[in-house]
């Protein structure tokens, strides 16, 4: 009997996808949620081995069982547990621990856990059921010795999925996507929903040295978005953050904003933003796991680390996503480099920075995450750029005062209407996310007359003063 197909919405690493309906894939459709257990209308996964059946048939020259011994090997005699799969089921331990289905799978029989990292997880159901494959071919998992067993496990999660349903699926074979790369390389992949024509994308920006992400300052002004990964919560964007965005595509004019994290964006003011702000594109990037060896414990470390690549990788502007442009940047655009020093004591903040491609500041910062303090959360992010800029100011244009005043020890200039901040002076305003009294609705500022009030409304109606209420 092949292993029961787990209840809930979201995949749990690789090594499931031999069972998994995938939810929210572009082929799949969703129904409601009932309990713990998405019912899912169609499928995606349970095409995937008439397709390889289909490959194989027209293009395979190996015998179709020897296609599964490694894996029936790998999942059989077990394989250690990889850092990602180790903190996704760290991550899903509650919701593995009251699903019998994912219980079995992935609790670990010696300890009564969950699996860690490095452990040996064995998967012998997952074996049994790809040795029956190996041996009847697509037939057992369609029409034949395994469908019974895979439509009830079907039936127990709500899916309207049906015999005729299996048996009467055929895969499309389609043009692959051809995209020639710099350099003449010739690069094939499926297309969309796939990632192949985006890794493609990637992989001739890196070759061709195109300012993808944030174009070359020189050449044209561009800024790249950066989201803090793994830091908003869900990835649900605030009102805050609509400011920002609209604040940067009016003051800056880029040719695109780019968000990178690794987890899309969400909420209401995400898609006012999508409406609003033109050619604002989501990049996933996985979080790095570790620094130079050392397992990143602190988690804005992760954004640290993706930040100094994409700047170094590709120039530009990068802007956190509560810092807010509040006119032009074109002054700065022939520095080499701009930042800002917080204070002495806490050192230069990264929420701003202007660079053109290849800084070599930017490289010898980067690369002195080779001496990563994992416990202390600003030294490498904050205080080594602070060292290297008072070693030789002349490489950084520091522009403190214009951007991180008022800073996190003077939040009561951004929210206390008594105590307002003249910010004419500012090329931007950071918000400080966790400062707290940011209003969340745009009602809420028509008549809060504080500095953050001030400032929204200048961004959002093109004046400062207080409203009575919002044009109509």
């Amino acid at each position: 009997m092949p292993e029961k197909l787990p209840r809930g919405g979201q995949q749990l690493g690789d090594q499931m996808r031999h069972s998994q309906v995938v939810l929210g894939h572009p082929q799949v459709s969703v129904g409601s949620l009932t309990g713990k257990c998405w019912v899912t209308h169609r499928w995606a996964q349970y095409s995937e081995i008439k397709g390889y059946w289909y490959a194989h048939q027209k293009y395979g020259r190996l015998p179709w069982s020897d296609l599964f011994e490694p894996a029936i090997k790998m999942a059989a005699e077990g394989f250690p547990v990889t850092p990602s799969l180790g903190t996704v089921l760290r991550d899903r331990n509650q919701t593995i621990a009251v699903e019998p289905s994912l219980s079995e799978i992935f609790t670990n029989k010696k300890t009564g856990k969950v699996f860690k990292e490095g452990e040996i997880m064995t998967r012998p159901k997952l074996a049994n059921t790809l040795r029956v494959i190996s041996r009847e071919g697509m037939t057992a998992f369609y029409n034949g010795s395994l469908t019974d067993d895979i439509l009830q496990d079907l039936q127990d999660i709500g899916s309207i999925i049906s015999r005729e349903d299996l048996m009467n699926y055929q895969p499309l074979e389609k043009k692959p996507v051809e995209i020639t790369l710099s350099g003449s390389v010739r690069v094939f992949s499926p297309g969309v929903p796939s990632g192949g024509p985006m890794m493609a994308l990637i992989l001739n920006n890196i070759l061709a040295g195109l300012r993808r992400f944030a174009h070359n300052l020189t050449e044209s002004s561009s800024v790249a978005v950066v989201q803090d990964i793994s830091v908003v919560d869900g990835a649900i964007l605030a009102l805050a953050n609509y400011v920002a965005f609209v604040a940067a595509q009016r003051h800056i004019a880029p040719r695109a904003i780019y968000v990178i994290g690794d987890q899309h964006p969400v909420g209401e003011f995400w898609e006012l933003i999508v409406r609003d702000v033109p050619n604002v594109r989501f990049v996933y990037r996985e979080a790095p796991l570790e620094i130079s060896g050392s397992r990143i414990t602190i988690k804005q470390h992760h954004s640290d680390i993706v930040r100094l690549q994409t700047i170094y990788m590709n120039g530009g502007i990068y802007l956190d996503t509560d810092m807010v442009v509040l006119r032009s940047l074109d002054d700065l655009l022939d520095n080499d480099l701009t930042m800002g020093m917080i204070d002495l004591e806490t050192g230069f903040g990264n929420a701003f920075i202007l660079a053109k491609r290849h800084n070599p500041f930017i490289k010898e910062w980067y690369e002195k995450y080779g001496n990563y303090n994992q416990k202390h959360w600003g030294y490498n992010s904050m205080q080594v750029p602070r060292d290297m800029y008072l070693t030789d100011p002349s490489r950084v244009v520091n522009v403190r005062e214009q951007v991180y005043q008022p800073n996190w020890n003077q939040i009561n200039l951004l929210v206390n209407a008594s105590h307002v901040y003249d910010w004419s002076h500012n090329y931007a305003i950071h918000l400080w996310k966790y400062s707290g009294q940011i209003p969340l609705r745009t009602d809420a500022i028509l008549v809060n007359n504080s500095t953050v009030g001030q400032i929204f409304r200048y961004i959002l109606y093109g004046d400062p003063k207080v409203r009575k209420k919002p044009d109509v």
